[in-house]
């Protein structure tokens, strides 16, 4: 499958602005009636959900992603009670969704796809209505019923392709090139002025460089050149980083520029958050949490208290995204001091880790494994941060881990059991 997503992802590089409307890529190849779908993409699926083992995939992937939209809800349920708001909005997505989080085979998720009573129906018509506006008024509902369980199985998977794709990109640094070429026109050089784009490719922030963090957005922009820069950044988090900012605490920190845009870019974020309290200093030096129903799931931490201390938090997953032989990791990595007896991060980041599978299958058992190649996100340096900041009733680190971290039930039980020490 992966081949063919991969047509489908240069297929969208290579169109035009124009030649694209409204929704994903796979959207409108659907209603298209691609041959690229309808001839090869559809043929292969519909075979390879024969096999019970790729049922079984299908099916676990599909529930782990409506868990993580369930606890985004709760999370936001949590977040209007606290404020004192009304959580309708959020409360009625909840039955539908559990609805769909206890279906155990690809015979319930396919009679799910034909409930009207789930809806689906109306998303049926939908796109029938968007069929006949793109094919000159031609009846499509024949065509898009007789596809629809194939193009929303389909849909899905190549999500989670885009998704474990865009992450080995991040390896290439995709906009470092573009962002250079685009401060040299403006007689600017980054590799001189920025010593964190020279190294990271990271885009430091400076007084002519600002923080967009909104419900839609979170970027920055650039006064002297009039740019705008998508970071991936979580709302919660970058607004934690701002009061640190205006705290004092943080006075040198960059960012991986995920695109360049002339106008303020929108997207949302998933954003999760909860509590800790622990003492850095007096934890053990390596800790392994794994998850009792796939002990491929796990969060180690590691602790270095030779100076600088330090705290490494990396997170192994069973579903992380491989690539022709190599697999992908995610790391918080903090080190702090004690001044007047309180600790201090003077310095955080959060990088993605890239291990050959031979070396991740050790790194598995083995905490003195290191990846080959790394790509941070973001970047804080010479930072006074109490290692106790609590920003809108959560802890500082706990929101930088599940910010990033797609295992929340191993970080809340990590944070717990030292809250309970």
């Amino acid at each position: 499958m992966d081949e063919l997503f991969g047509r489908i992802r240069s297929e969208e590089a290579a169109m035009s602005p124009e030649d694209h409307c409204d929704g994903t890529i796979f959207k409108m190849l659907f209603l298209k009636k691609s041959p690229l779908l309808t001839e090869e993409v559809f043929p292969v699926l519909r075979e390879r959900l024969k096999q019970p083992d790729f049922q079984r995939r299908f099916i676990d992937q599909h529930k782990k992603s409506l868990e993580l939209e369930r606890q985004r809800l709760c999370a936001e349920v949590q977040k209007c009670e606290a404020a004192g708001h009304d959580s309708r909005f959020y409360t009625m997505q909840l039955p539908p969704l559990e609805r769909r989080l206890a279906i155990n085979s690809l015979e319930a998720y396919l009679e799910l796809m034909c409930d009207p009573a789930e809806g689906h129906l109306g998303i049926v018509e939908l796109l029938a209505s968007d069929y006949m506006h793109l094919n000159n008024g031609a009846d499509g509902m024949r065509y898009i019923t007789e596809h629809y369980p194939l193009y929303r199985v389909g849909s899905f998977l190549y999500e989670r392709y885009v998704a474990k794709t865009s992450i080995f990109e991040r390896f290439e640094r995709p906009c470092a090139s573009a962002l250079s070429a685009l401060y040299r026109e403006h007689g600017i050089d980054l590799d001189t002025a920025d010593q964190q784009f020279n190294k990271y490719g990271l885009l430091s922030l400076c007084d002519d460089i600002s923080i967009i963090n909104s419900k839609e957005s979170q970027s920055l922009v650039d006064a002297r050149i009039g740019r705008h820069f998508r970071i991936d950044i979580p709302r919660d988090l970058l607004a934690a980083i701002e009061a640190a900012i205006a705290n004092g605490w943080v006075t040198n920190i960059s960012f991986d520029i995920g695109a360049i845009t002339e106008v303020t870019p929108a997207f949302e974020a998933v954003e999760y958050g909860s509590v800790f309290n622990f003492q850095a200093l007096q934890l053990p030096s390596v800790s392994k949490l794994y998850d009792e129903e796939c002990y491929e799931d796990a969060l180690w931490i590691k602790v270095d208290t030779h100076l600088p201390a330090s705290m490494t938090f990396e997170e192994l997953c069973a579903d992380f995204p491989t690539l022709d032989g190599a697999v992908v990791t995610q790391v918080v990595h903090l080190e702090f001091f004690v001044a007047q007896g309180q600790q201090f991060i003077s310095h955080l980041d959060h990088e993605y880790i890239l291990y050959t599978e031979e070396a991740y299958s050790r790194r598995r058992y083995d905490a003195s494994i290191k990846g080959h190649k790394k790509h941070k996100t973001f970047k804080i340096d010479k930072a006074h941060i109490p290692l106790d900041f609590n920003f809108e009733h959560r802890y500082f680190i706990y929101l930088v881990l599940d910010a990033y971290f797609k295992n929340k039930r191993l970080i809340s039980e990590y944070f717990v059991k030292l809250s309970r020490q």
